[in-house]
């Protein structure tokens, strides 16, 4: 009877542990330039607010957020994501990752250009993203695979 209460403690320690390490994997970490931490609780007046933001919920949440979209990309976006089952145009991989890092941006006051790494477990995807000022805010009009 001992031995049976033994083998029944270490599986359930066993699937705990497993659970754990799967709820870790799960919840992708998100990492901007370190000048720019500071902006977290601003809406998308920055470019990596907006990428930030965009991409917490589509990681997070699996929601697909217009509102940090150009029109015309929400648009395109939807029928990138029905043509290519395979791969994930918004991440740029099959796999959701780990995590990402946004790199700072370059560009002209209109028109910004970021690059973000995903992190997967054996490598690393760099991707970019191209934004457009429109009014105060900053709104993703392209992301790019294959950099």
């Amino acid at each position: 009877m001992k031995k049976l209460f033994s083998i029944i403690s270490l599986s359930l320690i066993l699937i705990a542990a497993v659970f754990i390490v799967l709820n870790i994997r799960q919840k992708p970490q998100i990492k901007l330039p370190s000048e720019n931490k500071r902006m977290e609780n601003l809406n998308s007046v920055f470019p990596e607010q907006t990428v930030l933001n965009f991409y917490d919920e589509y990681l997070k949440r699996g929601n697909i957020n217009k509102n940090y979209l150009t029109q015309e990309f929400g648009n395109t976006l939807g029928e990138k994501i029905t043509q290519d089952l395979a791969l994930d145009p918004i991440i740029c991989a099959f796999d959701k990752p780990l995590g990402i890092e946004i790199h700072s941006s370059t560009g002209s006051s209109k028109l910004k250009t970021l690059t973000v790494t995903s992190r997967y477990q054996a490598q690393k995807i760099d991707f970019g993203i191209e934004l457009e000022k429109i009014g105060e805010d900053y709104k993703i009009s392209n992301i790019i695979c294959g950099l």
